[in-house]
């Protein structure tokens, strides 16, 4: 239940700020940042929550989080 919330919290702020900036500010469409959202919310929860965290601190995964993002989003 514990990753559900954090997966739930963290698609919806994703899902917000990519729609705002890419949807409204280029013209993506809703499915497409949606497509992006899911992608990008497993692929940073797996690799920055579940496995840069426990071993390091926040910042440094709040910096593998930012690298992730722009992965995604620019890929």
């Amino acid at each position: 239940m514990e990753h559900v919330k954090a997966l739930a919290i963290k698609g919806i702020m994703t899902i917000v700020i990519l729609y705002l900036i890419l949807g409204l500010g280029f013209n993506f469409s809703f499915e497409n940042t949606l497509f992006i959202t899911i992608v990008l919310g497993a692929v940073s929860y797996l690799l920055g929550d579940l496995f840069i965290l426990p071993k390091t601190n926040n910042i440094t995964a709040t910096l593998a989080d930012l690298g992730v993002a722009f992965l995604v989003v620019w890929l």
